[in-house]
């Protein structure tokens, strides 16, 4: 059982999005806190206690958000990827700051929470254990693919075949595969190669791993998938408040999520599965639905969104 994890907050080059204009993408916001913070929130639950999280040179965002806000009952050290670094050698050097075993897991991997506990409790039996699913919640294609032999992974790819399982950027890694990670060069293995293509190196006949199935996984690599992101969270009950005073007129239909300084009209309508991120303002008689409304956005009156994200430069269908 492990109480590491390194965490990669580098913007992901296949994460587009609309919204990051302002913010990088690991601080996009997942109901309250950057995505980062979300994720790093479910690893804490299972366990995890000591934190290296590799940053990019414009992400200082993400160091000054979890130094400042994110909870003091943990461990957090990062390593900063140079313009011209590899994420390879930044693993590397994050495994062997922690000196032991590890949970590697992308900014916007998300996973149930008992999938998150199984991989946390995994034993070293296997150098790598990795998460797969034959329902990945994200639509966004590519990725990376599992074939499968029992319960150990015979092969990586990156073309869709019948019976593999869609991989989730998380896995469970001793320091022997972060040695792997940390041999490969630049000149080999360009700055563009994610934690995928590292797994999909690494495993090879003579270096298997082990995989868990998950009922679902979701790799927020859209707009969309944002959205799909706070459906979930939403459902989940410690993740739905309202933390503005609100007009007794308006009404709320759960599960919502309303920020703190948030201004709503009478006679709204919020919900459900609707987040209204701090500094927005909602008009009086407008209805809003299955939709994130962000920060410093003004809601018209009697407007009706649904199924949307909608930010200061953009407004996107969902």
């Amino acid at each position: 059982m492990t109480n590491c994890a390194v965490v990669v907050a580098t913007g992901s080059p296949r994460h587009k999005s609309q919204l990051i204009y302002n913010r990088p993408r690991a601080m996009l916001p997942a109901l309250g806190k950057p995505l980062v913070a979300r994720l790093m929130d479910r690893l804490l639950r299972a366990g995890i206690s000591r934190f290296v999280v590799i940053i990019g040179t414009d992400e200082g965002g993400v160091a000054s958000y979890l130094h400042d806000h994110w909870v003091p009952n943990a461990e957090v050290n990062f390593v900063l990827l140079p313009q011209h670094g590899t994420l390879p050698n930044a693993i590397g050097e994050a495994a062997a700051r922690l000196g032991e075993s590890f949970l590697l897991c992308g900014y916007n991997s998300f996973l149930h929470q008992h999938v998150i506990d199984r991989l946390q409790a995994t034993a070293d039996d296997y150098n790598l254990t990795l998460v797969g699913t034959n329902a990945p919640l994200s639509d966004t294609s590519g990725g990376c693919f599992a074939l499968l032999e029992g319960d150990q992974v015979s092969a990586l790819t990156v073309t869709p075949t019948a019976g593999a399982y869609t991989l989730a950027n998380v896995g469970h890694c001793t320091l022997e595969f972060a040695l792997f990670a940390g041999t490969l060069t630049a000149h080999d293995h360009p700055e563009t190669v994610q934690i995928a293509d590292i797994f999909r190196l690494y495993v090879q006949p003579a270096r298997p791993a082990h995989l868990i199935k998950a009922s679902w996984t979701l790799q927020v690599e859209s707009d969309h998938d944002l959205i799909v992101l706070h459906r979930h969270l939403l459902e989940e009950e410690d993740n739905a408040y309202i933390l503005s005073e609100i007009p007794g007129s308006v009404q709320i239909v759960p599960p919502v999520r309303i920020d703190p300084r948030v201004n709503i009209g009478r006679g709204a309508r919020i919900g459900p599965y609707a987040y209204l991120e701090s500094g927005c303002s909602i008009g009086a008689g407008a209805v809003i639905e299955n939709a994130v409304i962000m920060a410093n956005v003004n809601v018209p009156l009697n407007a009706h969104i649904n199924g949307e994200i909608v930010a200061t430069r953009a407004r996107i269908l969902a």
